[in-house]
């Protein structure tokens, strides 16, 4: 996706997410992120302890999923619960391979609340390379 086309999504996505409220805020909020980042599959999750986190949103091949909780111990969201913007253009396989499930590409931000701690994090992960423009 060229730049400007990236740019035009997420300023969509931001102006449909304004309007979401209530429990449809995560699931479509996860939809509109993996439509603007052109992934296969997005998720967001909560934190329940530093080893295990708790989806509250999965957005995959074009339709909401069930929430499930998992280890992060063998991932890269093990990063991105650390505080870390993580970022694997390709090689997620070969960086994660007992939890990769096939996924090339990955991106994961971590989110924050007010007082810097982190309660979950947000992440999309594809099965092709995800090269993202800096914007």
């Amino acid at each position: 996706m060229a730049g400007t086309e990236q740019l035009d999504e997420l300023q969509q996505l931001s102006a449909d997410a304004s309007r979401l409220r209530g429990d449809a805020l995560f699931p479509e909020l996860a939809r509109l992120i993996a439509r603007a980042l052109n992934t296969a599959e997005a998720l967001i999750s909560e934190v329940i302890d530093a080893e295990h986190v708790r989806t509250v949103a999965v957005f995959a091949h074009g339709a909401s999923e069930a929430n499930y909780e998992y280890e992060l111990a063998g991932t890269p969201c093990k990063e991105v619960i650390e505080g870390k913007t993580v970022h694997y253009e390709s090689g997620l396989a070969e960086r994660f391979p007992h939890t990769s499930q096939g996924y090339e590409g990955y991106f994961g931000v971590p989110l924050t609340g007010s007082d810097g701690r982190v309660l979950g994090q947000l992440c999309v992960y594809d099965a092709s390379r995800l090269g993202l423009a800096p914007r």
